[in-house]
């Protein structure tokens, strides 16, 4: 049977690496399962600010070795030429084009809803995660485990390239305070790999409101609220330099803020619905 036909659900271990999944690893642990898929497609979205310097690599490489891709979306909201680097990836690429910039979390919804496969995910446009983990997290997602998110902090992570210790302070004390305030107890909610089946993604799309850096927290705290089963898994992983994301007292401000906000508003929704039950069972006579 090719290996396109079927998927090795597994843990996370230190004993093998992604590649070897991508060679068809047949090594299962206690009371793991192969689960046989035929048919399944991904969209794989990527969102793409002013990316047109590094986007190329990551397409091409998905492009080239995912048969199970059924198409690449970027969804562009810059004003450099990702649009037409992106396009000379491949004929599965999609271009979506905005004149406004859309944050991050807007970008990645755009390309959710236009997305046409049974599971979608979002990765970053500079390939700090390698195509060979896009498929292995895609071997893990079902009706039955529909988030999948990648990690630097899980068992099985594989950090190439470390980021500053200043970032890794920073994200650390965050996760923490994420913990605490919203009950988020991923332990890399930031990690820019994601993939979801489609009704999860285009429910996601409808509820999470914050679109700008604090996205992720926002996406996995609805998912705990959703009561939605996350599988987080340790990924290979290389941090760039290059990025055009910086971290400033201004973002750190604005993403604690977003902390508190998503918990305050939570309360508040749960007690205007309670006021409008009770004010229900008031006007309701039973007889």
């Amino acid at each position: 049977m090719p290996d396109s036909m079927f998927i090795f659900l597994t843990r996370e271990s230190k004993n093998y690496t992604s590649k070897d999944f991508y060679q068809g690893s047949s090594v299962l642990g206690d009371g793991e399962v192969p689960v046989y898929v035929e048919d399944r497609t991904l969209s794989v979205v990527v969102p793409a600010y002013n990316e047109g310097k590094r986007i190329l690599p990551i397409l091409t490489d998905i492009q080239n070795n995912m048969p199970e891709v059924q198409e690449i979306i970027v969804v562009c909201d810059g004003k450099d030429n990702t649009a037409e680097v992106s396009r000379s990836a491949g004929s599965k690429v999609r271009v979506l084009e905005f004149k406004e910039r859309l944050g991050h979390g807007g970008a990645v919804f755009e390309g959710f809803k236009a997305s046409s496969s049974d599971y979608v995910c979002f990765i970053d446009a500079d390939g700090a995660a390698p195509w060979y983990e896009v498929r292995r997290l895609f071997r893990m997602v079902s009706k039955e485990t529909p988030a999948v998110i990648g990690s630097r902090w899980s068992e099985g992570a594989r950090i190439l390239k470390k980021e500053s210790l200043r970032n890794i302070v920073g994200g650390r004390v965050y996760h923490y305070l994420a913990l605490m305030v919203l009950g988020v107890r991923e332990k890399d909610s930031f990690c820019g790999l994601k993939i979801f089946t489609k009704d999860l993604a285009l429910e996601l799309t409808k509820r999470v409101t914050v679109i700008d850096r604090a996205f992720n927290i926002a996406l996995m705290y609805h998912l705990k609220l959703m009561g939605i089963k996350v599988r987080e898994v340790g990924i290979e992983w290389s941090h760039n330099e290059d990025t055009n994301l910086p971290v400033s007292l201004k973002v750190i401000a604005m993403m604690l803020l977003t902390l508190f906000g998503l918990r305050l508003r939570h309360k508040i929704d749960n007690r205007s619905l309670h006021k409008k039950l009770s004010s229900v069972r008031k006007e309701v006579k039973f007889y």
